[in-house]
Formats: structure tokens, sequence, C-alpha cells
């Protein structure tokens, strides 16, 4: 069994937004990849949430 973990705990201080939820492709950064390693032979994905995590988790929505 192969298993991703994805860092998003993140604040984006210096930013000033958060990185993962930037618009890229379809939806955010943090979708896009998480879509990769959906689309690849990875059994199950991880992300580890810290700093807005309903945000996060909205962004999200409707992935396994």
């Amino acid at each position: 069994m192969i298993e991703a973990i994805i860092l998003a705990a993140g604040e984006s201080r210096r930013m000033g937004t958060q990185k993962a939820l930037l618009p890229f492709a379809d939806g955010t950064v943090l979708s896009h990849i998480v879509d990769q390693f959906t689309s690849s032979r990875i059994d199950t994905v991880h992300v580890v949430v810290g700093h807005a995590p309903e945000s996060i988790a909205a962004s999200l929505a409707g992935r396994p």
C-alpha cells in the first residue's frame, strides 16, 4: 500500500494569502495536487491542515 501525505498547514503569512488555495487549473493549487495523487497509483492521500481548515476542506469537496 502506498500512501501520500500533503502538508497544507501553513499560514502563508509572508504571501498574505493561503498558497494552497490559490487558483490553479480547474480549482486550487491544493485540489490539483490531490487530483494528481488520486489519479496515480497511490492508494491513500492524507492532507495535513492547520490554518484555515474549513477553507481547505471546502476546496477539496467531492474528493475522497
